[in-house]
């Protein structure tokens, strides 16, 4: 959940200022300039099913051989169907943020009413899925803070009933406003009664896939490689190196710039988290995606079929330290041999379309 484009928000350095609908013909031109992209995602400022061109540009990327998400609030989902599973699109997320009226209206502060709607709309599209035989993948994503996450099994639950492919529970992203806080609401690493129990639960036996909350870092991590592999473009043409919070475009180039994809902006992305000694992006400091503490990786080590003797803990362990950074290793060794590689040339990957 992006609380840095919400009304309930206070105006801030990093709020999102806004932009038109994005048209087709400047979704053509997009595509053309970034070929070495292998897939674009269709979120934002607003719903992406309200783009009239939407799903003329689902066809177009997908004739230019991207894989093409969308993530939708899916109250207006109903009205799509027939259109989204005779469409090319590979995927398509629903943020349902909660399996009970009441906790909705929490995390949302939307009516309770409209999470009936969604989650009906949701079990209408798998079920339109199931009946033509499409290999539309469909997910959901809940937001996960200190006062819902005991209720993960019984959400998996639900989600699995539904006939949903994958559930993923997200930490919630804090704002200084009251009552979004970090110490109120997130959910920290370091706090031992929601670390034992996410690492209790056993996903991997589920049909269904699941990805549990990223536990936040107080230490500042730096592993966040957003800006190295992908880039948001809005309909104003302005561009962003975050790809998960929805942060204040402007200023930071426009997507038809000579060299975008490193510009200063981007530049200036890479060097921070490449460089411990540039401070972190407020924006940055508390972003689950920027947290080395991923349950599922940690509970690799303890699903071993070996009744492990020490030396094969230590070297099972090593093994997993070294698989986890070696990228963060071979960067920090380049730096001190080559200099500051955030000036090596990217390619963009993936294209982060803000409607």
């Amino acid at each position: 959940m992006c609380l840095t484009h919400s009304p309930s928000i206070p105006d801030n350095l990093y709020k999102y200022k806004g932009a038109k609908e994005m048209d087709f013909e400047m979704f053509k031109d997009i595509i053309k300039r970034f070929k070495a992209a292998l897939g674009c995602c269709f979120i934002g400022n607003g719903e992406p099913l309200l783009c009239k061109d939407l799903f003329k540009m689902i066809e177009y990327a997908h004739k230019h051989k991207m894989y093409t998400q969308i993530f939708t609030n899916g109250l207006i989902l109903d009205k799509f169907i027939d259109k989204i599973i005779h469409s090319p699109l590979n995927s398509i997320n629903i943020s349902v943020n909660s399996i009970e009226p009441e906790d909705f209206k929490r995390i949302t502060g939307l009516d309770s009413s409209i999470f009936e709607k969604i989650i009906t709309n949701a079990k209408a599209l798998i079920n339109a899925r199931n009946r033509i035989g499409s290999k539309l993948g469909i997910s959901a994503t809940i937001i996960t803070d200190r006062y819902n996450y005991k209720m993960i099994p019984q959400m998996t639950d639900f989600a699995q009933d539904m006939g949903l492919d994958y559930i993923g529970f997200c930490n919630i992203l804090p704002s200084s406003a009251p009552g979004y806080s970090a110490k109120e609401r997130c959910l920290f690493a370091d706090d031992e009664e929601a670390y034992n129990f996410l690492k209790s639960l056993q996903v991997e036996n589920r049909k269904i896939k699941v990805e549990l909350p990223v536990l936040l870092d107080r230490n500042n991590s730096r592993v966040c490689r957003d800006s190295f592999i992908s880039m948001s473009i809005d309909g104003n043409g302005d561009v962003n190196g975050c790809e998960r919070q929805l942060l204040n475009s402007q200023g930071n180039g426009k997507y038809y710039d000579k060299d975008i994809f490193n510009n200063a902006h981007f530049c200036k992305l890479r060097s921070m988290f490449l460089n411990s000694k540039i401070p972190l992006l407020e924006p940055c400091r508390l972003c689950y995606n920027n947290s080395v503490f991923k349950i599922e990786e940690v509970n690799k080590l303890s699903l071993t079929p070996y009744k492990s003797p020490l030396l094969l803990i230590i070297f099972i362990w090593i093994l997993y330290i070294g698989w986890t950074y070696y990228s963060r290793l071979f960067e920090i060794i380049a730096s001190e041999i080559l200099g500051d590689i955030s000036r090596f040339k990217q390619v963009c990957r993936w294209i982060i379309f803000r409607f």
